[in-house]
């Protein structure tokens, strides 16, 4: 049995039948099959469940996604990422670089999380260095920003520090 099997069990406490579970996760609008419910319960679920899966199963049990997520060795997550207003004013190719960059902090930490489970860590000692874990990066070099364009009257050559 997994960590989060022992823990949805215990969360269990109404004894709902794996067909219970799946239709409340579908009443929280995530439906999760009862096969799949079932496997989770008896801990042959995947070892990385997708994030959708772990809400709905948080959602039903009325526990914070982080519970789940730590069951499994896991790092908790925080509130949503919001860039805010300035981000509304960024060029297509700047939010997909952004997009990139937290897909590969994601994968960074998930990647982190995983190696510590196995070899049975529980505390990391210094910030976790970003390596490059995805081949699938665009080349940003050739991305250009407002602050790179040349305005009337600037000497060509000079910066503007």
């Amino acid at each position: 049995m997994s960590g989060l099997s022992d823990l949805l069990q215990r969360l269990n406490t109404e004894g709902w039948s794996s067909r219970r579970i799946e239709r409340e996760t579908e009443k929280h609008g995530r439906k999760i099959s009862y096969a799949s419910v079932s496997r989770y319960l008896n801990g042959t679920h995947p070892q990385n469940p997708d994030a959708a899966t772990l809400q709905a199963l948080a959602d039903v049990f009325g526990v914070h996604v982080n519970e789940l997520r730590n069951a499994l060795g896991r790092p908790g997550v925080g509130e949503p990422f919001d860039l805010g207003e300035d981000g509304a004013r960024l060029t297509g190719p700047q939010r997909e670089a952004i997009r990139t960059t937290v897909r590969l902090f994601v994968e960074q930490n998930d990647a982190l999380a995983d190696r510590s489970q196995s070899d049975g860590a529980t505390t990391r000692t210094s910030e976790p260095r970003l390596t490059l874990v995805s081949d699938d990066v665009p080349d940003l070099r050739g991305l250009r920003f407002a602050a790179d364009e040349e305005k009337p009257g600037d000497d060509p050559g000079e910066d503007d520090d």
